[in-house]
């Protein structure tokens, strides 16, 4: 939200609506991931420049396999893992117009990855099996993230968590573990319901 208003609106002088919400928010324990360049939980662009030589500005704005082959392309640029399944789940335009009649148009581009290996082989990615953990056991991870294109085509924002972000990964994995996701005798459905009890309880 802070980056959307920002980008429409870069002079808040009149109504403070950012400073408003980061206020507003920070009561509640929320607080922007981004320490943002331009102002206070922007996001920022990205520190490397991926390759365009070889994309389609046209089909880049509609058809999700150009832009599997542009992310793909640029795998170590966005930190992809490459024995990772990856897919590309949306390409959407959109256009926004600021109060002042000013358009922006962009191009929003989600995409999934997930890999599936043993508890034990955890380690190949730096993680480390929950205290009980079987090494046998089957393990799914996932990461992704948001492009967000300007009108030219070029990646403006790339927003999201890599299958290579350890701290994310370890902290998700020893809370299913912790609330049970991984029983053996757990149906699906059993151990999705198991872990909102659990944070109902931790509520209470």
């Amino acid at each position: 939200m802070l980056t959307a208003d920002w980008q429409t609106h870069p002079r808040d002088m009149k109504y403070l609506f950012r400073d408003v919400l980061r206020r507003s928010l920070g009561r509640f324990g929320i607080r922007p991931a981004s320490a943002g360049h331009e102002e206070p939980g922007t996001w920022d662009p990205p520190q490397e420049e991926p390759a365009y030589d070889r994309t389609h500005f046209e089909e880049m704005q509609r058809n999700p396999d150009e832009l599997f082959r542009f992310v793909w392309e640029n795998r170590r640029v966005f930190r992809l893992h490459e024995n990772a399944w990856t897919r590309v789940l949306s390409v959407r335009p959109a256009a926004r117009t600021g109060a002042d009649g000013f358009a922006l148009r962009e191009t929003v581009v989600e995409y999934l990855q997930l890999i599936r290996l043993r508890a034990a082989e955890l380690r190949s990615l730096g993680l480390s099996r929950p205290r009980g953990m079987a090494g046998n056991l089957e393990i799914a991870l996932y990461g992704g993230n948001a492009l967000i294109f300007d009108q030219f085509g070029r990646v403006k924002y790339n927003i999201g968590n890599s299958l290579f972000n350890r701290a994310r990964q370890q902290a998700r994995l020893n809370y299913l573990w912790e609330t049970g996701f991984f029983e053996a005798a757990a149906t699906p459905e059993n151990r999705f319901a198991s872990m909102h009890q659990q944070r109902m309880a931790e509520f209470r």
